[in-house]
């Protein structure tokens, strides 16, 4: 299959969630994401983010340290989605189950 065929650099770029970097020259613009390839997976990722940050301490936590770091709260959604596609291909890969942290109560 495509997923099990390919690296997770390539599976980011390829779902369009790889960073892409403008500059031109001196000038350094802000960096985005690619938006090439499949934006319905894209989305899914992004929705899932959302809820995965509500659920589980690992990627909450992930996010926390990108916004206290500064970052705006939706690349932090974007880079916990990006996550999200990272361990689902090695788990694919692994042919092993995710192991959720809760969130304590």
């Amino acid at each position: 299959s495509v997923i099990e065929d390919c690296s997770a650099a390539e599976l980011t770029a390829l779902v369009g969630l790889s960073p892409k970097h403008r500059q031109s020259g001196n000038m350094q613009g802000r960096s985005r994401i690619d938006k090439q390839g499949w934006s319905g997976l894209r989305r899914t990722l992004y929705m899932s983010a959302l809820a995965a940050v509500r659920s589980d301490d690992t990627l909450a936590e992930f996010r926390q340290r990108l916004i206290d770091r500064g970052k705006p709260k939706i690349l932090a959604a974007v880079a916990v989605a990006r996550k999200l596609l990272v361990i689902s291909h090695a788990l694919i890969r692994k042919q092993e189950m995710y192991v959720s942290q809760p969130k304590a109560a």
